[in-house]
């Protein structure tokens, strides 16, 4: 009768260090898994990012073009302004 306890004892011991086993892996696994989903969710505002980014440079680009307008304009009517004072 020891005997078969002993073996019921090193069983059970057996399964018990498999279930932490499984546990530990089961906890790794769902470290791995939220980490992926944070990293999920941290893309998502990248590229989110990227194109507000785009964006506002493509505003620039238009902002800088209707200045150079008004530069070259401003400059077309001080041209006139100092012809016409030439011509009076």
């Amino acid at each position: 009768m020891p005997s078969l306890l002993l073996r019921y004892e090193d069983e059970i011991e057996t399964k018990i260090a498999s279930l932490q086993k499984l546990f530990t892996i089961t906890t790794k696994n769902k470290t791995i898994l939220e980490a992926l989903d944070n990293y999920e969710e941290l893309y998502r505002q990248y590229v989110q990012q990227q194109d507000e980014i785009s964006q506002l440079k493509a505003q620039l680009n238009d902002f800088k073009s209707v200045l150079l307008s008004y530069k070259n304009a401003k400059t077309d009517l001080e041209d006139l302004i100092n012809d016409f004072k030439g011509d009076y």
